[in-house]
């Protein structure tokens, strides 16, 4: 039994048409690997961002609609530097700074 699902296999995966089907299905795994990632990746720095927001607003009161879009525009790059100096801060704009 095991030798003829071998042989099967064999002739499958000599079969264009199972090719390229078989071909299509990887490169629709890919993409979907790639979205979830990226939906990840996007899903953790938005949490991120509303840590951040929580704790201005913790330390400063309320936030003005030109910070909030500084935060909701900020690279990862931002966001580490901008948590780092809200520890220290006695300002806004010294977090911003």
């Amino acid at each position: 039994m095991i030798e003829k699902a071998e042989r099967k296999l064999l002739e499958l995966s000599a079969d264009p048409d199972v090719r390229a089907i078989l071909a299509e299905e990887e490169r629709r795994e890919a993409a979907h690997r790639l979205i979830l990632g990226a939906a990840h990746k996007r899903g953790h720095a938005e949490g991120r961002r509303q840590i951040l927001e929580e704790q201005l607003r913790d330390a400063f009161g309320p936030l003005a609609e030109e910070t909030l879009l500084r935060l909701t525009g900020a690279s990862d790059a931002e966001l580490d530097r901008w948590a780092k100096r809200i520890r220290t801060a006695t300002t806004l704009a010294d977090v911003f700074e």
